[in-house]
């Protein structure tokens, strides 16, 4: 690992070519972690088990140019998942004005996970997933708790195996007016929200959207 500049402000920490079973956090702001080609971050099969984390209330944290390997060894459809969750990235509550570029994700249960919600719980944070590759997954990236508004996520890809979902909003609850509802809201998503959606699909190869912040019987979901 070689790392240049201070940690206080535009620090930028390298990551040289090899295979990495350590899992990394970064706590710091506005430092920029990078890999070199070849530098390969390989996630365990386990309980809750993060490639990257990035931690909370941290700002202007940039991740790219990783590969980012699970554990699973056959397609998405057909690995016996069981209880354990393992995830590529994972963005923790008010960290904001990340970025998520250029890596590989493959082969793991949670390519891309962002807990949407600020540091007072009153709203969302920013940031951008883009141009990355998400494969073999049962969902690409989820955003937890808001609709992810405030996260440009675009021009992002999967190989041929694909993903179960492309995007999750609204994972495990909503968002609203500073109060988290767990249960989903029951009112039907508007023409303008499911042409939202319809968008997003369209930005990232047409991979699955799903608004979970519905009801199953009125979920929003577009392919």
């Amino acid at each position: 690992i070689a790392k240049t500049g201070g940690f206080g402000a535009g620090a930028t920490v390298n990551l040289q070519a090899g295979t990495y079973s350590e899992q990394v956090t970064v706590n710091k702001s506005n430092l920029t972690l990078t890999g070199e080609p070849g530098a390969r971050i390989a996630v365990p099969d386990g309980s809750s088990v993060d490639g990257i984390t990035i931690a909370s209330n941290t700002e202007n944290v940039t991740v790219s140019g990783l590969e980012i390997a699970g554990p699973v060894d056959s397609s998405y459809l057909s690995y016996p998942w069981g209880a354990n969750v393992s995830r590529g990235i994972v963005v923790r509550r008010g960290a904001t004005a990340f970025e998520l570029a250029n890596n590989s994700i493959h082969d793991i249960r949670t390519g891309i996970l962002i807990d949407g919600r600020d540091s007072a719980g009153t709203g969302t944070v920013t940031g951008s997933v883009i141009h990355n590759t998400i494969e073999n997954t049962k969902s690409a990236i989820s955003v937890q708790y808001t609709n992810g508004s405030g996260i440009a996520i675009a021009d992002n890809s999967e190989g041929p195996i694909g993903n179960e979902w492309g995007v999750n909003l609204h994972l495990n609850g909503y968002l609203d007016g500073g109060i988290l509802y767990s249960n989903p809201h029951l009112a039907a998503p508007s023409p303008t929200w499911q042409q939202s959606l319809l968008d997003l699909s369209a930005a990232n190869g047409g991979w699955t959207v799903q608004d979970q912040g519905y009801s199953a019987a009125n979920r929003t979901q577009v392919q």
